[in-house]
């Protein structure tokens, strides 16, 4: 494990169904996304960095669990939307907004 001492974790910030959340980490990292589709329908999921979409989940995706590795340093705000079907846990280094 690259030298890092044990235990080794990133933080995280939950987005809840309905919601979107704002972080500012200009420079930060974002590991992956994890969402949580609860429906067939509905299950919209979005994250943008600034004026780039970095994934979208279309609202026809099926019901289960998505991790989507992203590996990329932040160069804005991120902005993560989940609409009423669908529950967002980003995983990196970053602070939210109070």
């Amino acid at each position: 494990m690259s030298g890092v001492p044990y235990p080794y974790a990133y933080p995280y910030v939950a987005v809840a169904a309905t919601s979107s959340t704002t972080l500012t980490a200009p420079g930060g990292y974002v590991q992956r996304a994890v969402v949580v589709v609860t429906t067939a329908t509905e299950g919209t999921a979005r994250l943008v960095d600034g004026a780039t979409t970095l994934f979208e989940l279309p609202a026809d995706v099926g019901k289960g669990v998505y991790n989507i590795e992203l590996n990329t340093r932040i160069n804005g705000n991120l902005v993560a939307t989940c609409s009423g079907n669908s529950r967002m846990t980003l995983v990196g280094l970053f602070t939210a907004n109070p």
